[in-house]
């Protein structure tokens, strides 16, 4: 199968989101087949990861993180913040108070 995917609840992801996190990379890299996570898709409280299949040597670990806050300001500083480190955002996760965000790292010949 060339799509997988992983489904969470918000409560889930905010008990434990390294925990998430974790489970997330072990669904990428499970059957000698690696998969990267394509999007990020929230519906009220369900979490959809989709994964795509990859055929190339590249291979990806993802994080959830916090936002620093809830303005356009501080979302954007903080994309960009990751970004310069070497990490793509993937997508925004919206907890009852807060903002997750999904990011990748890609870590080549791995």
């Amino acid at each position: 199968m060339n799509l997988r995917m992983q489904i969470y609840t918000t409560k889930e992801i905010a008990t434990d989101c390294e925990s998430v996190s974790r489970a997330l990379n072990k669904g990428c890299k499970r059957d000698k087949v690696h998969y990267k996570i394509s999007g990020v898709c929230q519906v009220n409280e369900t979490v959809f990861f989709p994964m795509e299949k990859i055929l190339d040597n590249d291979k990806f670990s993802y994080i959830l993180a916090p936002f620093s806050g809830h303005s356009k300001d501080l979302i954007q500083a903080d994309i960009f913040t990751r970004w310069t480190s070497g990490f793509r955002t993937k997508g925004l996760i919206e907890l009852s108070e807060s903002f997750l965000g999904l990011f990748e790292l890609v870590e080549n010949g791995c």
